[in-house]
């Protein structure tokens, strides 16, 4: 028969984990993990509660008649001497990995973890182990979301004039076999010109790039066209922009909010507070002060749409700024149990939060909030995350198709030629 067992490293990326294979295979899961959990679930961090929700996940499912995941240990039976030599924590992989050696002559097992080191070891005793993937982000979201497509001639033609005549409605064969989904942006060539149209529940509308810009802002490239086209739609509640340092993602979405002043009450600034390198330690002051070395990025974007909007360099003045455009800037450890009504929500850095945290953000979202994400999923400070499994990415996977929901790729660097060369190549 066969048998997985489950390291606490998968369930505290994805508490569900184990559920994915409870059909069709043994589901062991060391007494040790559970200590682990246990451990895990007090300590005031993101992971505290994936450790709750894994280990009520797990009594959920062993109290069930005839249930296919086991409790198990290295000893023959789970007593106390052998719970008392995990009291020290370095030797929880060691205890794990003795019960996975146990286990695999009598199942042909598999060892899921996350944990390179305890894959090496587990190898090294001829335990199979794999490196657990789950519900991870197909690589399509990705990809560059601006596609260029080829029309048969009479739709083509229909198109092309579409900028005279009005959006072109679709039929369920055409949309099928153009591949498209709600929200998606697409070219089509005509005379050495491309033309820009934004598909949307069987409707092709064109887009006028002329007509995309702010008072603040206008775009320098296609791709920062269709950011600004889902960032200035009101019936788009949801964004999310991926790019590259340097894209544009945080100074489009700026001058956007600034430029839609009579529309949302307050703009809120937000980020995952995630230390690049060594931490710097105690901050003094309230609560904005504490933030403020995080929201220099925001700083710094207003300096280039506003260079007067802090005149005289003081914390007056950013605060006079500030209260007269009705910013805030909004701790995401204190977001939970709000509701957050007529609001612009930008959301930086989101590809260091969890699939968890950028839930418990999303669905603060009262009537008339849009909510902004950006980030970057190949530039992850969270050590917990990868580019694949963060929440950013997560997001755009689950949403994607939804018609209050948009998403683009920005490759194109508009900072600097040093800092697009150092974005491709470091």
């Amino acid at each position: 028969m066969k048998a997985v067992i489950i390291d606490t490293s998968v369930l505290i990326h994805e508490p569900t984990s184990f559920l994915e294979f409870v059909s069709d295979y043994k589901v062991l899961i060391p007494i040790y993990v559970i200590m682990e959990l246990d451990v895990l679930k007090d300590k005031k961090t993101h992971v505290s509660p994936l450790a709750r929700k894994s280990s009520q996940l797990i009594l959920e499912e062993t109290n069930k008649t005839n249930s296919n995941v086991q409790i198990v240990s290295h000893t023959e039976e789970l007593d106390l001497h052998a719970l008392d030599m995990a009291t020290e924590i370095r030797y929880v992989d060691l205890l794990i990995l003795k019960t996975a050696e146990k286990y695999n002559r009598e199942y042909e097992l598999t060892l899921l973890t996350r944990d390179t080191n305890l894959r090496i070891m587990a190898e090294s005793v001829g335990v199979h182990s794999e490196y657990y993937n789950g519900t991870r982000a197909s690589e399509k979201v990705l990809e560059h979301t601006l596609v260029n497509i080829e029309p048969p001639e009479p739709l083509k033609s229909k198109l092309l004039k579409s900028y005279w005549e009005g959006a072109v409605r679709l039929t369920e064969e055409e949309v099928d076999l153009l591949n498209l989904e709600n929200n998606q942006y697409v070219t089509i060539g005509s005379n050495g010109k491309e033309h820009l149209f934004h598909y949307r529940e069987y409707t092709l509308f064109v887009v006028n790039k002329k007509d995309i810009r702010t008072d603040k802002v206008k775009p320098r490239n296609l791709e920062q066209t269709i950011a600004l086209d889902l960032l200035l739609n009101d019936e788009i509640t949801l964004v999310a922009l991926l790019g590259k340092a340097g894209t544009g993602k945080t100074f489009l979405t700026l001058a956007s909010a600034l430029s839609q002043f009579a529309r949302y009450q307050r703009i809120l600034l937000s980020k995952p507070v995630v230390d690049v390198g060594k931490g710097i330690g105690f901050l003094p002051g309230g609560v904005g002060d504490k933030l403020e070395p995080w929201m220099q990025s925001f700083f710094d974007n207003l300096d280039q749409i506003n260079p007067y909007w802090d005149v005289g360099n003081t914390l007056e003045e950013r605060d006079n700024y500030f209260e007269k455009n009705h910013i805030e800037i909004q701790p995401i450890n204190s977001i939970r149990g709000r509701s957050l009504k007529g609001a612009f929500m930008i959301i930086d850095e989101a590809q260091n939060l969890t699939k968890h945290e950028i839930k418990s953000i999303i669905t603060r979202a009262a009537e008339g909030t849009k909510v902004v994400l950006l980030g970057d999923p190949y530039q992850i400070d969270n050590p917990y995350l990868d580019s694949k499994s963060n929440g950013l990415v997560y997001v755009i996977e689950k949403m994607r198709g939804q018609a209050i929901f948009g998403y683009t790729s920005l490759h194109k660097s508009e900072r600097s030629e040093l800092s697009d060369i150092a974005a491709d190549l470091l």
